[in-house]
């Protein structure tokens, strides 16, 4: 099973949020709280220090204090929110999720970041990693500490009595700054008003820097790699170091900042797959649907799903091996360039590479969150025949998962598996099919079917070449 941080409330523990008994203390209460402090202290890092984090509403597990003083707070504030376990003073951080939780109490301790947050980090917390984690006690490494900030975050309220996390408050602003391409001083102006205006004791950022740290564990990864600034060739993987272009001598850098730091004439961006595509066999309202193509059969003759195309069956033919796994993906491939200030009177061609799984079914697969950018391939120009060169990254990715695969955690069938890839085919217009293909896509041979057979033919005045009545 998957290993989550264990939110449902425990009913043995309901004691705890059950202070008052009338006007006095509960004695169930006081007795349970001497409980606790008894377990807590017979823990290794009580036994080190001689203190323990305080649980109260005010203190929230953050200081350390001595017995008493933990007891006293307890007694006047209470513990700390949905705090049933208890993770700060011995208990397991991380439990593998019990079957027997009630659909009710699920709905009551619903939380859609702590979710979100879970699915994002489920790889790097597969069950085989957290045995060899158990082995001895160790630091965390910093892909755990960013997984438990952002849990924290996703749990602790923005203030005392805000039913807004404040892992949601910032992702809410941040998805603003993108719908709305805000500035970031903006932001900055925003996050500082929002901090005023709620309660001392709130913990909102206080400008988008500090959003950014907090968000940062959630990012998938992506490399700059610099390119030679008439696309000839990448400085990447052997050529990484190099200053010019060895096709055509061009400099690599056009100036040096004021902090000393080279900048490049031309970047790529360039966003690895596989991460992305295990990101979604570890989402549990998306894993399950990854399978779709394999079990959902359709009448026969009736296209409904592009599993249900020659080209997708003539592969299954072909290696029967890959078809063995239904959670193998299969991919689409598109690109197309646009000009991201044509609004200002600027020429600027940019082109993105865009890939998208098709085992979703025909509901979910081309809807925009489910197309994933690949590369971003910088202009002033498009790249005509040097496609291929700025393809580089994506050919050599694509290789590697469908030779070697990449090991993935499957959360809807709670199985670690080997993830293989295939790209089916690539879908664009015809100017950026001569580029992906390296095809002709002009003068009479222009059509790959047809070739020599073709009924084109050119007008005689405007000298132009005509398909006239044999392709749309």
């Amino acid at each position: 099973m998957c290993p989550v941080l264990c939110h449902t409330m425990d009913p043995n523990r309901a004691w705890m949020y059950n202070r008052v008994d009338g006007k006095y203390l509960s004695k169930v209460f006081v007795a349970k709280v001497n409980e606790f402090i008894t377990f807590a202290c017979s823990q290794e890092e009580f036994q080190r220090c001689q203190k323990l984090k305080c649980p109260c509403t005010k203190c929230r597990n953050k200081p350390y204090r001595d017995v008493d003083t933990v007891k006293l707070h307890l007694y006047q504030w209470g513990f700390v929110a949905h705090y049933y376990r208890w993770v700060h003073h011995g208990e397991p951080f991380l439990e593998y999720e019990g079957a027997g939780t009630s659909s009710r109490t699920a709905q009551v301790m619903e939380n859609p970041m702590r979710d979100m947050v879970v699915d994002a980090f489920a790889p790097m917390m597969s069950p085989l990693n957290a045995e060899a984690m158990n082995n001895e006690e160790q630091e965390p490494i910093a892909e755990a500490k960013r997984f438990m900030q952002l849990l924290q975050a996703a749990e602790r309220p923005l203030y005392e009595g805000c039913e807004m996390s404040l892992l949601k408050a910032v992702a809410r602003l941040t998805n603003l700054k993108c719908e709305y391409n805000l500035p970031h001083r903006a932001v900055d102006a925003v996050a500082t008003f929002m901090k005023e205006i709620c309660p001392d004791t709130n913990d909102m950022a206080k400008n988008y820097y500090e959003i950014k740290k907090l968000l940062a564990g959630l990012e998938l990864p992506h490399t700059k790699i610099d390119v030679c600034p008439n696309g000839c060739m990448l400085f990447w993987k052997d050529n990484e170091t190099l200053d010019t272009c060895s096709v055509c001598n061009e400099g690599r850098y056009s100036r040096v900042s004021k902090e000393g730091r080279k900048i490049p004439h031309k970047q790529l961006i360039y966003f690895p797959i596989g991460p992305r595509l295990q990101r979604l066999y570890v989402t549990k309202s998306i894993a399950p649907h990854m399978t779709w193509h394999h079990e959902h059969n359709r009448p026969a003759g009736v296209m409904a799903h592009p599993s249900d195309s020659d080209a997708w069956k003539h592969l299954d033919a072909c290696f029967p091996s890959f078809a063995e796994e239904p959670r193998n993906v299969r991919l689409g491939l598109c690109t197309d360039g646009f000009s991201p200030f044509g609004h200002y009177g600027q020429t600027y061609s940019c082109w993105p590479v865009i890939v998208t799984p098709y085992n979703l079914p025909p509901w979910l697969c081309k809807k925009r969150q489910f197309m994933f950018i690949a590369l971003l391939i910088p202009g002033p120009r498009n790249p005509k025949g040097n496609l291929d060169i700025y393809l580089q990254p994506v050919i050599e990715e694509l290789s590697n998962l469908w030779t070697d695969g990449l090991i993935t955690y499957d959360i809807s069938r709670r199985q670690n598996f080997v993830m293989k890839v295939a790209l089916l085919w690539t879908v664009s217009d015809f100017p950026a099919y001569g580029m992906l293909s390296g095809w002709m896509t002009s003068g009479k041979l222009a059509c790959p079917y047809c070739m020599e057979h073709t009924k084109s033919f050119r007008l005689a005045n405007a000298n132009k070449q005509s398909w006239f009545d044999c392709h749309r």
